[in-house]
């Protein structure tokens, strides 16, 4: 999946920051518009991390998706 990301410079950015933050144990949330690779970028990101020290939990969300929603989709998976 690296091969096929490509590095545009919001991609770099992306990583630079959240390697960042999560060297720092700190919370980051991406946002953005449909297509602009958040996911993928992220998930290639998350993919390359041991195993063992760190779970990936990934939740996707719609534009109807609503804030009510949001809470029960993140205690369902916390749990």
């Amino acid at each position: 999946l690296n091969d096929i990301i490509g590095k545009a410079s919001g991609t770099v950015m992306q990583m630079h920051f959240l390697a960042k933050l999560l060297l720092q144990e700190k919370s980051l949330l991406f946002v953005g518009p449909t297509g602009t690779r958040e996911a993928a970028s992220i998930n290639s990101f998350l993919r390359q991390l041991p195993h063992e020290k760190y779970v990936m939990c990934q939740i996707n969300f719609a534009v109807q998706t609503s804030a009510k929603q949001t809470r029960d989709i993140s205690l369902t998976e916390l749990e």
